[in-house]
């Protein structure tokens, strides 16, 4: 069975009120049964943001009671919240639009790839030869030319 994570109206509660601390007992309980005691976490602090490295899980405890939980932080994905909660059921309908080549890279990819207007590497090779060898004609033009400007002088 998942652990569903508890609910989150107490992150914008004042700091040190009775609801807030209860909802902070209950989101640290949640994070040490997903993540354990004395796993090392992303404190997600008004000051850490998620972003200032991995403390202990007193060291969360004690910014979220003194400084307060980020209140954009409502997906607890650094504490293993699951995104499941969010998913929509989509029935597909016809075959799916999601095909594998056999190099394992998705077609999808492909049609991204041409609508930016990336540079696809199929054929690279015959095309830079081309390329040479059009330089290497340029370049005996050039001398040609420089060698009928020299008998000119």
């Amino acid at each position: 069975m998942a652990l569903l994570p508890p609910h989150k109206d107490w992150m914008s509660a004042p700091l040190h009120s009775d609801e807030y601390l209860d909802g902070l007992e209950s989101f640290l309980k949640f994070m040490t049964d997903r993540l354990g005691k004395g796993t090392w976490c992303s404190c997600p602090c008004v000051r850490c943001h998620n972003v200032s490295g991995r403390v202990v899980p007193k060291i969360v405890a004690d910014h979220l009671i003194r400084i307060g939980i980020d209140p954009f932080y409502t997906t607890w994905y650094f504490h293993r919240e699951s995104f499941e909660k969010d998913a929509i059921n989509v029935e597909t309908v016809g075959p799916s639009s999601y095909s594998q080549y056999e190099d394992g890279y998705s077609r999808d990819i492909d049609l991204v790839s041409e609508e930016l207007g990336y540079v696809h590497l199929d054929g690279l090779d015959e095309s830079m030869d081309e390329s040479s060898s059009d330089e290497d004609r340029n370049v005996d033009e050039m001398s040609l030319d420089d060698d009928s400007n020299s008998h000119n002088e």
